[in-house]
């Protein structure tokens, strides 16, 4: 097993402090039934984003909950930018638009970077391919990493992996697998750059709990310049 830098291991003991103290202060106490599915940085349960939402701007980044349209993302300066698509649901008019995908590519043109998860996402995605896998998994994947790269070396991740990346460009760095198929993603495309995650898990309140996934994060969206 590869040694963690001691520049990882000091971000991973200081985020894991925040993130213990986060969790500590009641970030997740107040929704007691917890049957909201989604990974939004207002869900407060398990399944939901608000940890890693507080847990970022703890660590300097400049955060914005998007809510406006997605032909404003010109507006960005989509070189210094993340646009972060954590089990997005499109309206009925984003899935029958054939130019749904074209603010999303003029973002990345620009320099931005995209960190997309699960199946319905990929539809904004250049190139994207998805399928489902040869095997229905009940429960989380523990992923193999692959090859040197910094998603790879986040470590193996305990992932909900419904679907699987289903493409073989070459372009395609595959860093993450589940049972052969690849489960974390990312490409080029223009100046920018795609990350794409088979389930958004990682991210969530309860996904985070594991050093690995919340690696996966901190490198999934960049420094915080």
């Amino acid at each position: 097993m590869k040694k963690l830098s001691g520049d990882w291991k000091f971000l991973l003991v200081f985020s894991s402090i925040v993130l213990a103290l986060i969790v500590i202060t009641g970030v997740l106490a107040p929704n007691r039934e917890d049957r909201d599915p989604t990974p939004t940085t207002w869900n407060s349960g398990a399944a939901g984003a608000k940890a890693a939402y507080i847990l970022l701007g703890q660590l300097g980044y400049n955060e914005d909950r998007w809510e406006r349209p997605e032909a404003e993302l010109s507006t960005l300066d989509a070189a210094h930018s993340t646009l972060i698509l954590a089990e997005p649901y499109p309206s009925f008019a984003a899935f029958t638009d054939k130019n749904r995908q074209q603010p999303f590519i003029d973002f990345l043109h620009h320099g931005g970077r995209i960190l997309a998860t699960g199946a319905i996402a990929a539809i904004f995605l250049p190139d994207a391919k998805v399928t489902q896998p040869d095997r229905l998994l009940t429960d989380l994947c523990i992923t193999t990493p692959e090859g040197p790269g910094p998603l790879a070396r986040a470590g193996e991740l305990e992932m909900a992996a419904p679907v699987r990346w289903n493409s073989d460009d070459p372009a395609v760095r595959v860093s993450q697998t589940c049972n052969n198929g690849a489960v974390v993603v990312s490409y080029p495309e223009g100046s920018g750059e795609v990350v794409w995650w088979a389930s958004a898990t990682p991210l969530t309140n309860q996904g985070l709990h594991n050093d690995a996934d919340l690696r996966l994060l901190l490198a999934s969206v960049g420094a915080p310049d």
